[in-house]
Parts: structure tokens; sequence; C-alpha cells
């Protein structure tokens, strides 16, 4: 890679089943309680009443090559 430019990334879906994973993973990083943390998320990625069904799925993540 040349100085400047940036890694190319990888979307992966996540299972609904990783919402837990990820839900600790914000909760230790953000400091905040792991029960409200993961009542966002679940409002945000799958509970949503504003979703469009034209919205790109939202249980996406983008991974960067190691």
């Amino acid at each position: 890679m040349k100085p400047g430019e940036s890694p190319a990334a990888t979307l992966v879906a996540i299972p609904e089943s990783d919402i837990v994973e990820l839900v600790k993973f914000v909760a230790a990083q953000s400091g905040h309680e792991p029960a409200g943390v993961e009542s966002h998320l679940r409002w945000f990625l799958l509970d949503n009443p504003c979703a469009r069904s034209s919205d790109p799925p939202r249980l996406w993540i983008a991974l960067a090559p190691r």
C-alpha cells in the first residue's frame, strides 16, 4: 500500500446471534451499561420503525484487512 492510501474494507453481515458480543464490546469501550447498549442496538439494528425495505441491511460491519 502506498502512503496516503487506505486499505480496502470488507462488509460482512452480523447475525442477530452476535449482537450480544457486539453489546459487550460497545459497552466496554463506551462505559455504558450493557442493558442500555443492547436496547439501543436492537432498536437501531432490528426494530427501527423508520427503516425502509429499500435501505441496506443494518446488520453489517466494515472490517479492515489485517
